[in-house]
């Protein structure tokens, strides 16, 4: 817990840096050495501002951004998995999830729907058939006067 909140602060601080890089640039130049957990700011010949930061930080930043990813991921699986009705969601995960590991690297970025709908066609078992539950004639429009 201690390690993210530190990272937050130090995402935080670089924030400001930069907030206050877009207005004066030659202010943050004025340092004589690197300061252990912030970042550094030089200047190239055509007046660029470039940042160097420690290694540590830039691993911190790199596994947030994964985390985040497979955050989000795993948000958007669950959804696409819920908008078919499981019978029991963790079942359903569990048996997308053994697919996906089996997909080869290039289908990776297979839309997660498909997946789902192929998954629902191999193992019918896994989720609810609606069509089944309603009655043939549900598409009719009937009116009571």
């Amino acid at each position: 817990m201690q390690n993210n909140e530190t990272m937050i602060n130090e995402i935080e601080n670089i924030y400001n840096i930069l907030e206050l890089a877009k207005t004066d640039k030659k202010k943050l130049l004025h340092v004589d050495k690197c300061k252990k957990n912030e970042p550094t700011f030089v200047l190239d010949d055509d007046e660029k501002l470039h940042t160097l930061i420690p290694l540590e930080t830039l691993d911190a930043l790199v596994n947030a951004l994964k985390d985040s990813q497979e955050e989000n991921f795993n948000l958007k699986l669950e959804k696409v998995i819920l908008r078919h009705v499981p019978v029991d969601f963790a079942d359903a995960l569990a048996v997308v999830m053994s697919e996906l590991s089996f997909l080869p690297q290039e289908q990776m970025d297979l839309d997660l729907n498909t997946l789902v709908k192929n998954v629902k066609k191999k193992h019918p078992n896994l989720f609810v058939n609606i069509d089944g539950l309603l009655p043939s004639n549900v598409g009719e429009i009937r009116h009571i006067r």
